[in-house]
């Protein structure tokens, strides 16, 4: 065997065999269809591709809502710490009662019954004490959880619903 032949007819180049094999190729090329991509397939594709990753994320979004906040225990075991801290039980505190004298407006409605139901004489003290109403109970809702322990965190929410009950009822004008 010449050092210029292959392995593959007697007395064939490489030069040969480099030109038959791009020959081959050529014909076999031309046997495969050409594929060609649409930009529709393309965009929707892409579409597919942002829905399954929005779905993911809320699924993962459903199951820590489902598994934290709505498992009423879960809950109560995440928040009760929270409460426990002064600082935060002060905030929240405040925060509830200045909101539900805020939605319900307290201050007025307290005011006008005391007028109403009050001597002439002792009238002019209905502003002060509406007034001090919110001021009364703000400390009586950050002690509420203390006077409740096994109420845990949802004893601001339970004190929140006792001052509005109570609210509710002495601007009613009844009694129980």
């Amino acid at each position: 065997m010449s050092p210029d032949t292959e392995t593959g007819g007697p007395g064939e180049t490489t030069a040969d065999e480099l030109e038959k094999l791009r020959r081959e190729n050529a014909e076999l090329k031309a046997k495969v269809p050409v594929r060609t991509t649409s930009k529709a397939r393309s965009f929707f594709s892409w579409v597919l591709i942002v829905l399954m990753c929005i779905a993911t994320f809320g699924a993962a979004l459903t199951v820590w809502v489902h598994y934290t906040t709505l498992n009423t225990s879960r809950f109560v075991n995440i928040v009760a710490g929270l409460v426990q801290e002064p600082d935060v039980d002060k905030a929240l505190s405040q925060e509830a009662i200045s909101r539900l004298f805020a939605r319900y407006d307290l201050k007025k409605r307290i005011e006008d019954q005391l007028k109403s139901k009050l001597p002439e004489l002792l009238k002019s003290a209905a502003e002060p004490v509406s007034s001090g109403a919110e001021g009364l109970a703000t400390p009586m809702m950050s002690r509420l959880p203390a006077l409740q322990p096994w109420v845990g965190a949802a004893g601001l929410l339970s004190g929140v619903a006792l001052v509005g009950a109570f609210a509710a009822r002495s601007i009613s004008g009844r009694r129980s």
